[in-house]
């Protein structure tokens, strides 16, 4: 399953991002809105947090 995951904290962010790939997951983080709305308008996910 592949996910977009768009969090400002850099430090939250890796670490949700390495609970989520340990849990077989693949993420796509990225750290604003714009490029969340880039990302999701241009990439396939299965789900957006």
């Amino acid at each position: 399953m592949k996910l977009l995951y768009a969090e400002d904290e850099a430090a939250m962010s890796e670490a949700v991002v390495d609970i989520l790939t340990y849990h077989n997951y693949v993420v796509d983080p990225v750290y604003d809105g714009q490029e969340a709305l880039a990302y999701a308008q241009s990439g396939h996910y299965d789900g957006i947090i």
